[in-house]
């Protein structure tokens, strides 16, 4: 089944990042049910074996120098809120690997300190 679910996603032309993600939402699940005594061990096992799609060449983008996100993140400047929050934004973005969807989609609650971070 879960096979026929991969094969499904690499018709609709999904890239391999997006079909791996899916798959492996789909063996948490499956994990997660056996535990629970929800789903047979026997199927859940065989679902959390189905092979990712392979991903071929290398990721794409520049990543940043640790000179160039200092400079990023000290564009803002410092004074009215309106910086403080882009200032706020460009850290999450750079410091977490936040997508902008991601970003802006973000409640308060949502944010957790852990060592002073």
């Amino acid at each position: 089944m879960v096979t026929r679910y991969r094969s499904f996603l690499e018709s609709q032309q999904l890239s391999p990042a997006t079909i791996n993600l899916s798959l492996s939402a789909i063996r948490r699940l499956a994990r997660e049910c056996a535990e629970n005594g929800l789903l047979n061990p026997e199927l859940a096992n065989g679902i959390v074996n189905v092979r990712s799609v392979k991903r071929l060449g290398r990721r794409l983008g520049n990543w940043l120098t640790v000179t160039q996100a200092q400079k990023l993140l000290s564009a803002p400047g410092v004074g009215t809120l309106l910086r403080k929050r882009d200032t706020a934004m460009l850290a999450l973005l750079v410091g977490c690997g936040l997508r902008r969807s991601e970003l802006v989609g973000l409640q308060l609650n949502q944010l957790q300190r852990r060592e002073d971070h």
